[in-house]
């Protein structure tokens, strides 16, 4: 099926990801929608019957981030750059065809499993992406429940303040422990609503993933986090950190 019909492959998938299957089964599961999402995901083949992707012919004056806007995409510009393969953000010319990913992304992270589960779509129609691991908060200090991307969070390259120490970190400072990418997260459950500070970040120390190291953040490793920025955004992608 994931040849002949990577959609309904994916789909199957995802329902068979939500029962009981022996850690053997859920490995090979895991893989097969990782094939399925190399092609309809993070490549610019366009498969018929997709509801997740299109194609957008460029016009002449056109970048990246005018095209995300015209498009309606719920993910930032940088996707389409990534799914096509694209050299630079300008490496784009009037008349060319890019796939433009449909539809917005949440993402469920499960702290038992230190994994980070991302989905595109909603309700029944809802399909997995991929499946990142994660570091987590020293002493079990990840909060849980219900979040957003809070808004005017996002940010490559940030500074950074270590809160215990004081240290300051400038950006693109090779030792900022948050690494390059930060997306700021906002409780919307009611015993989580005041819950300021915790993201989900890079780190410098990939050993660290998989542990309970940070300060109570989510934490990736590069290539991971940058796909997360890529694909999480304010005011749509819901975040649930779970148990």
């Amino acid at each position: 099926m994931r040849k002949s019909d990577p959609v309904r492959c994916r789909v199957e998938l995802s329902r068979l990801l939500t029962t009981a299957l022996s850690a053997e089964d859920a490995a090979r599961a895991l893989q097969a929608i990782r094939d399925v999402n190399a092609v309809l995901v993070f490549s610019n083949t366009v498969v018929d019957g997709d509801p997740f992707s299109t194609t957008y012919v460029v016009q002449s004056g056109d970048s990246l981030s005018k095209i995300a806007r015209k498009t309606g995409m719920q993910a930032d510009w940088r996707l389409i750059k990534r799914v096509n393969g694209l050299r630079s953000d300008t490496a784009i010319s009037a008349g060319q065809k890019l796939k433009i990913p449909l539809g917005c992304f949440h993402a469920d992270v499960s702290k038992s499993q230190f994994r980070l589960f991302l989905f595109l779509g909603e309700g029944a129609n809802r399909v997995l992406v991929a499946s990142l691991p994660v570091g987590l908060g020293e002493l079990d200090s990840t909060p849980s429940g219900a979040f957003m991307v809070r808004p005017k969070s996002k940010l490559i390259d940030p500074e950074w303040q270590h809160p215990r120490t004081g240290e300051r970190f400038a950006a693109n400072d090779p030792l900022n422990p948050i690494g390059e990418h930060w997306i700021g997260l906002m409780g919307v459950d009611p015993h989580n609503a005041g819950v300021k500070g915790y993201g989900i970040h890079g780190t410098v120390e990939p050993d660290s993933i998989g542990k309970q190291r940070s300060l109570g953040c989510v934490r990736m490793g590069s290539d991971d986090v940058a796909i997360t920025y890529e694909t999480l955004t304010e005011p749509n992608s819901t975040i649930v950190i779970r148990p």
